[in-house]
């Protein structure tokens, strides 16, 4: 019965060691596989993100084939071609616009695929991403199999596998010695005790176990409130940093790591080993001196607003709370708000100092009859001006507002030679020849189809030449109504094409003055293609001229 129990005791345990063994070794693989799939995916992604803000992609894409040797990235045309290789020479690569991979990048965007390499004749995993010009992204790399994964620790297992044997043979052993060994006194463990054979002590055992059931109900309590803590603390948005009074790192959530390019977790080292920035460091030193502090500070090409804050405990500083917000675009949008005040009170006050300072001379009889015509017409033409920015002002506000707009079926060659009639004093004094061909229908609203057209056509009439053209033609496609505008007039510099939108921005200041501009018409523009999903593209040569090419979705007219 003993050898038996003992025998029993050590295959139970035998069998557990091998089954342990079995599973760890394909869980590991299986998270080996799932980490390392990840891990090349969020390279793969950042690289694209960093390829669509460069120019110099093969110069990039070598870079990072130096650091990283294991994997093999190609740059693939969206016809097929390979750009470039890491591994092969491109100009001697087949086309790869059968690969699995890039057909499914081209169609979804993003692709990921384990396959065998005909090139490289191995089995690789495939990560395709479609990048913002067309061309597909690919990187490669070759994954261990199973069986090559269990190899490398294959010692290691056996090592363990000897040692756990060992173990069991000596606890099992004395287990079973303990299992059948009678019951001497009371001093043993009351758990182990047959409550049959020694009924007496049943009440203790009870109280024991009910005890033991409590602590470890309590202890489920804890760790759930622990887990819940830690899931918060990893998968919050801000930024999160605990640190002790001799700054060692307590907790530092996965924000934080990524906002500081931080790999590991650091835990119990020294906050140097996460942030180096002077400023910041001073701050910390302050608060562990039991000073709070409330800053905003620049973190790559983002705006934080940060806290850091003392922990006391019996009136002596523990610890810091480091918290980072990103307010990127709240604070850009208040310095926004601040400049656009700014800009319309300049703006405002130009034309009313020169009303006030005409009506002034006027009041005053400083100005005599033969030039007083003049001074009205200053003042009107001042007027005039100001009132039309109060209405431009007012028109961006009430888009930006407005949540909704009623919508009709516009015919986009009426509504556009409605607008050119409306400018006929401005063609027929600049002697422009004005050409429309082409029609189309949208549904939208036509106050705000009115603003766009009428602002880009107003552009280029007033910016033309004297006896210049501006031709509109308008074309569509499967999915969108296409509109060209161009001019002959002063073109616009490269430099200014990106500001152009900006509100109050000029490309010729004293020119917009003088032809009575407010800087506002290509922000109206602006805003009413981003409120109906539109888009704008713009070519312009110094010179020569500037073609407008708005873009508007012909699936809006199914939504009516």
């Amino acid at each position: 019965m003993k050898n038996r129990f003992f025998r029993y005791l050590l295959g139970i345990s035998l069998l557990t060691l091998f089954l342990s063994t079995i599973t760890s070794m394909f869980i590991y693989y299986s998270v080996y596989v799932d980490r390392s799939n990840k891990d090349l995916s969020n390279i793969v992604i950042t690289m694209g993100e960093t390829l669509n803000k460069i120019d110099d992609d093969q110069n990039y894409l070598e870079d990072v084939a130096k650091k990283k040797r294991d994997f093999r990235i190609t740059l693939i045309k969206d016809d097929g071609n390979v750009i470039y290789d890491s591994v092969e020479n491109a100009k001697f690569l087949p086309t790869h616009k059968d690969r699995p991979e890039v057909i499914k990048a081209q169609r979804d965007g993003f692709a990921q695929i384990e396959r065998f390499s005909t090139t490289l004749s191995k089995d690789l995993y495939y990560v395709s991403l479609k990048l913002e010009d067309g061309s597909i992204l690919r990187v490669s790399r070759e994954m261990e199999n199973l069986l090559g994964t269990f190899t490398k620790v294959l010692p290691v297992d056996i090592l363990m596998s000897l040692f756990v044997f060992g173990v069991a043979v000596v606890v099992s052993g004395r287990l079973t010695k303990k299992t059948f060994e009678p019951l001497n006194n009371l001093n043993e463990d009351l758990l182990t005790i047959d409550t049959y054979k020694f009924p007496e002590i049943s009440p203790f055992i009870q109280k024991i176990n009910k005890q033991n059931k409590t602590i470890k109900e309590n202890f489920k309590e804890i760790s759930r409130e622990r887990d819940t803590i830690e899931t918060i603390l990893k998968n919050m948005k801000e930024s999160l940093i605990i640190i002790d009074e001799n700054k060692n790192l307590l907790s530092v959530n996965n924000s934080a790591r990524e906002l500081f390019n931080s790999k590991r977790k650091l835990i119990g080292e020294n906050i140097l080993n996460l942030i180096r920035d002077v400023d910041l460091l001073k701050l910390i030193d302050d608060a562990l001196m039991g000073s709070s502090v409330e800053s905003v500070t620049n973190i790559g090409d983002r705006e934080f607003k940060f806290y850091v804050n003392p922990v006391f405990e019996d009136k002596k500083v523990r610890g810091v709370v480091i918290l980072f917000i990103d307010e990127t675009e709240e604070i850009r949008a208040l310095r926004l708000r601040e400049e656009f005040s700014s800009n319309v009170s300049h703006e405002l006050k130009t034309p009313l100092t020169s009303i006030c300072g005409f009506s002034e001379l006027l009041v005053n009889g400083m100005v005599d009859e033969d030039n007083k015509e003049e001074f009205y017409k200053l003042i009107y033409d001042d007027s005039k001006r100001l009132l039309n920015l109060i209405e431009d002002i007012m028109k961006i506000s009430g888009i930006e507002n407005a949540e909704t707009f009623s919508r009709e079926e516009l015919n986009l060659k009426e509504l556009i030679r409605d607008i050119l009639r409306a400018q006929r004093n401005l063609i027929d004094e600049k002697n422009i020849a004005v050409t429309l061909e082409g029609n189309g229908l949208v549904f939208e609203n036509k106050t705000m189809m009115w603003e766009l057209f009428a602002n880009i056509i107003n552009n280029g009439l007033k910016y033309n030449k004297d006896g210049g053209k501006l031709d509109i033609k308008i074309t569509e496609d499967e999915k969108n109504q296409e509109i060209f505008i161009t001019d002959t007039g002063i073109g616009i510099p490269s430099k200014d094409l990106a500001r152009i939108f900006e509100r109050f921005y000029r490309v010729d200041k004293s020119r917009s003055r003088k032809i009575g501009g407010t800087g506002l018409g290509l922000s109206i523009v602006k805003h009413v293609l981003q409120s109906i999903d539109g888009k704008l593209e713009i070519s312009s040569k110094l010179g020569i001229g500037t073609q407008f090419k708005v873009i508007l979705k012909k699936d809006r007219i199914e939504d009516k």
